[in-house]
Formats: structure tokens, sequence, C-alpha cells
């Protein structure tokens, strides 16, 4: 609601405006706060997936960095979020001070995986990923070291007011994954040592609309940190699958591949060429390719080993000759 009268007071949308003249602004706001609304909706979408190479973050990314000491760098493999020391950055109740990168996501159900190269052996330097709803809502999923143990955990923030909603003993190591998955109203936090194997730390129920998610790096009372995020993977949007290819021989020769990468997509077709040293035949494939053809090539499915066989060349074939003289005369040889 609006009023005209000058020097009166109304409350709009939860604020309250102090009139100077005769004109209600409440309706143009309203209007203004729907159309906020609506561009934020359009700006949410399914959360995407990202190995950090390059020097360049991403579009989908936002680098925030609300305390203003944070920094950010990108080594070509990884995103490195630093904070320095002598700081603190503690996310609970109305601060939310960590530097981070955050990307729109939609209001549904998601599962992410980050892993996170860092190790953290400074009490209270933290790691993890963060759920944003609005500046007063959030949820905060954390890898921290209490000082003897590193602890996986988790806390809601809801209109500025924290709880403390998982908080579990988990292996001090690195590299270590993290996996956040919402189904619903219930929250999961998973942590790996390998990426593979996989452990609950706990989960919880929260009725939450989010629309940004992200990875933070920080600390509580001062010890400088890095969090070095090497992969953010979300279920919406899975990341091609690398495999990897191994060559070797068996007697004298070399081997020549195409296309020559650190690893393979699936689906790749690799061309192969055996060449033998000089004495020495080409004589089969083995491993994962099973054929005597020579050149040849080969689909990759997943990690493939492949082993050129050669062998001595044999010595040429020897025959005996026979000499026999009819009538008169001699044969020289």
């Amino acid at each position: 609601m609006g009023l005209s009268d000058k020097g009166r007071t109304s409350t709009c949308l939860g604020v309250i405006f102090a009139w100077n003249s005769g004109y209600s602004l409440c309706r143009p706001l309203a209007l203004l706060f729907a159309l906020l609304g609506s561009l934020a909706l359009a700006a949410a979408a399914p959360i995407q997936s990202d190995t950090f190479t390059g020097n360049t973050l991403e579009s989908m990314w936002q680098f925030e960095n609300p305390a203003g000491d944070g920094t950010l760098a990108l080594d070509g493999q990884r995103v490195l979020i630093s904070v320095p020391e002598g700081s603190s950055h503690n996310i609970w109740n109305h601060s939310v001070p960590v530097p981070r990168i955050m990307q729109p996501a939609e209001n549904t159900d998601f599962e992410v995986e980050v892993k996170f190269d860092s190790a953290m052996n400074r009490r209270y330097q933290t790691q993890g990923l963060l759920v944003r709803q609005d500046p007063d809502n959030w949820l905060r999923f954390e890898f921290y070291f209490d000082g003897s143990r590193t602890r996986a955990f988790a806390a809601s923030i809801l209109a500025a007011k924290s709880t403390a909603r998982i908080n579990t003993i988990i292996p001090s190591v690195a590299p270590m994954w993290m996996r956040v998955q919402r189904t619903g109203s219930t929250w999961h936090l998973h942590y790996s040592s390998d990426g593979t194997t996989w452990s609950q730390a706990g989960q919880f129920t929260l009725h939450f609309s989010m629309s940004a998610i992200g990875v933070y790096g920080g600390n509580v009372d001062g010890p400088a940190h890095t969090a070095i995020i090497d992969t953010f993977v979300s279920s919406a949007d899975p990341l091609e699958q690398e495999n990897s290819l191994t060559i070797s021989t068996e007697g004298e020769g070399v081997v020549a591949h195409s296309p020559e990468l650190a690893s393979y997509p699936t689906g790749t077709i690799i061309a192969l060429t055996a060449t033998p040293a000089e004495g020495w035949i080409f004589e089969r494939w083995s491993g994962d390719l099973a054929t005597t053809d020579n050149p040849t090539s080969m689909t990759i499915l997943s990690d493939a080993s492949v082993v050129a066989h050669f062998v001595p060349q044999p010595p040429p074939p020897t025959y005996s000759l026979t000499l026999q003289v009819e009538g008169e005369g001699t044969v020289a040889r």
C-alpha cells in the first residue's frame, strides 16, 4: 500500500518509507521488484561443470570478494582462491565474508562433486561449497582443519542466523573430493579420498530455494589459506570422459600413433603404425588390440593398453645343390 500525505510513513514490500511529497512510490517499486525477480529466474540455469583450464574464468562464474582481501588466480589447470595471514573469514550468522566464485543455479535437485587439491594443516583453514538463496539465506558445506583433525561440516544460514547441521571427522588427505546432493528437501554431504569410493558425512532436511552455487576458500582467526579447486562437476553437465592410452613394445621396434594427446575422449579413433628395427619384423598387437594388421586403428572406449610385438627376422632359407654330369665334361661352381 502507498500513502500520499506529506510527512507520513508507509510500509511497502517490507520497507518503511518516509514521504515528503504527495506521490507514492509503492506501485513503481512493486513493478521494479517483480521485474528483478523475473530477471533472476531467467538467469537461473542448470549447474555447469568446469575443469578450470585456461587463464580466465568461464563466463558463468562471478568472483565475489566481500572482505576485499581475497585473491583469485588460475594456473591453467585449476582455480586458486586465497585469504591472507592474519585475516578471518568466518561464515556465520549475517556474515559470509569468504572470497568465492558463484554461478546461477536452478532451484531443483542436483549433485555436484568438487575436487580440492589443497591440503589443510593449520587450525581453521577452510574450503568448501556455498548454496545461496539471497544475501541472508545460505547453505555452507565445508572441509576444515580443527588443529588436529579434518572435519566435514555443514550449516544453514536462515534470516542471518546460523545452525550447524553436520560435523564429522574425516581422513586428513589431499587431494580430497566433496559431493553435495539435493533430493527434494534432503541435503547430503559425502567425501572421498580418490573420487571413486564415497562415504557420507551426514544429511539433513531443509526447505530451501536456491539461486546460486559456488566454491570458496576461507579461514577463521588468522591462518593464510589457498583453496585449490581442480574440478567442479555437475550431474546436469557431465564432463566428457577422458581416457589414457599406454603403448609399449616387445622386441626391437617403435610405434607411432595419431593423434598424440595426454588423454582421449571416449570415441576417439587412434591410428597406429609399428616400425621394426633392422633385423626385426612386426608380428602382432596385443592388450586391448588383437590383430596382425599394420598399420591399424582402434577406437578408445576406456583406458587402453596396447603392446606391439616384434620378433627377430629369420635368416634366409638355405637350399642344397646337387650337380650331375652326363657325358664328358666338368662343372665349376
